[in-house]
């Protein structure tokens, strides 16, 4: 899933919204959009611009345009109507690519792909195409290459059509954006730890150069506990098969992962560890892996961080100019109080350094430009939580530019180059 630290985890199965191709887009909102007035975006070539999807979990979710000028923060919501309760995006080659989880039954749009081109000359925001990935497949991680969707499906068992050739579940499916057809699946069904209960929960992508890295979180399949160690996959895309995968040890149900370096001869990887959403033991935190190009892109586990010296597990890592970004939160089982802080460390040699402390709610980020854009709200135990906000800071001196941006919902996606 993608561990929205609610700790109940949404079931895996939803109504499939089917394939929809060269579909317009509807300039009158549905009843669960927002009525919000947003400031108008600036006409000038701003410092940072990205693209937020806000929800509540329960009605129409909200696609806005953020913007930093001059110093000053803006933002428009897109209007985009049926954009369903859960999604995540990704900006690419002028088009956003909107996945539409199925993990919700509310949700109005599930287990498909939306391409949209927000600035069409004619219709801004106009849907190109939209496809099914497959009935309660629930994708949840998208990334594209060679106008070719690599999609990671997080209950690849939904479709019963969903097999390689081996008959084993499609974890990842290679879909063409020009047709709609899913051209070739991956099942990491012989990685996965034998335990008897192989699952693979294939949870992010990232493309470097041919290699296709997939993060798989290998949970017990009732009850999405984290009972074996999860693990990095490779598919070469220069062949279309599976490369190879490790295991990482002391990383167990990690949620997210980003390039920390690439040199001629290797590629680090970081790896957040969620593990079971507390903030102590042996099996969450940080997991840096290294690719050996000149080995023929052998992995290998760098380094580990626990929980117990992060104080909390991780749940989201970015890569910035200044450095690596990490949110780490803590969840107290008794009293339901839950917290999220911002670290950030400079290399693998540098200690970390809070930006955002504890008190926060900070669901997403996004480092563009040397400006670093962060969905939250504060958390008072005398008043709960606040309204959602987005903040913009400078990279290097974290200080914030512009005033507060208030979405109608929390903000859970960030896109943008």
């Amino acid at each position: 899933m993608k561990n929205k630290i609610l700790i109940s985890i949404f079931l895996l199965a939803a109504i499939n919204c089917g394939s929809v191709t060269n579909t317009a887009v509807s300039t009158n909102s549905d009843q669960n959009d927002s009525t919000d007035t947003d400031t108008s975006l600036s006409s000038e070539t701003p410092d940072s611009q990205v693209f937020l999807f806000a929800t509540d979990y329960t009605s129409s979710g909200q696609l806005y345009e953020l913007s930093l000028s001059s110093g000053a923060a803006s933002m428009a919501n897109s209007g985009l109507a049926f954009l369903g309760t859960e999604a995540n995006l990704l900006w690419q080659d002028e088009l956003l690519y909107i996945l539409h989880a199925g993990g919700n039954f509310n949700s109005i749009s599930t287990d498909n792909i939306q391409v949209v081109d927000p600035y069409n000359a004619s219709a801004p925001y106009k849907t190109l195409s939209q496809y099914s990935v497959g009935n309660g497949t629930n994708p949840v991680a998208i990334a594209v290459k060679d106008n070719v969707a690599y999609i990671a499906l997080y209950n690849p068992t939904a479709d019963k059509n969903n097999v390689d050739a081996s008959g084993d579940p499609g974890d990842v499916v290679a879909l063409d954006l020009d047709t709609g057809e899913i051209t070739q699946r991956w099942s990491f069904y012989n990685h996965l730890d034998d335990d008897g209960d192989k699952q693979a929960n294939a949870q992010r992508l990232l493309i470097v150069d041919d290699l296709l890295f997939v993060l798989l979180q290998d949970l017990e399949s009732n009850t999405f506990s984290s009972v074996s160690p999860g693990i990095v996959g490779v598919i070469d895309l220069a062949t279309n098969k599976i490369d190879q995968s490790i295991a990482l040890p002391d990383c167990y149900n990690p949620s997210d992962f980003g390039k920390l370096s690439q040199t001629s001869s290797s590629t680090v990887l970081a790896v957040s560890c969620t593990h079971d959403f507390q903030a102590a033991g042996d099996f969450g935190g940080i997991s840096w892996v290294r690719v050996n190009h000149l080995l023929d892109n052998e992995l290998s586990v760098l380094d580990h961080l626990s929980d117990d010296e992060l104080g909390g597990y991780v749940e989201r890592v970015r890569v910035g100019n200044e450095g690596v970004y990490f949110v780490v939160s803590r969840y107290d089982l008794e009293s339901f109080q839950f917290e999220s802080q911002l670290i950030r460390q400079a290399s693998l040699s540098s200690d970390f350094e809070t930006l955002i402390d504890w008190n926060n709610d900070i669901r997403d980020v996004f480092v563009q430009n040397g400006f670093i854009w962060v969905s939250h709200r504060a958390i008072s135990t005398s008043s709960g939580a606040s309204s959602p906000v987005v903040r913009v800071y400078s990279e290097n001196a974290f200080a914030q530019q512009g005033s507060d941006l208030e979405p109608i919902a929390a903000g859970v996606s960030f896109a943008g180059e």
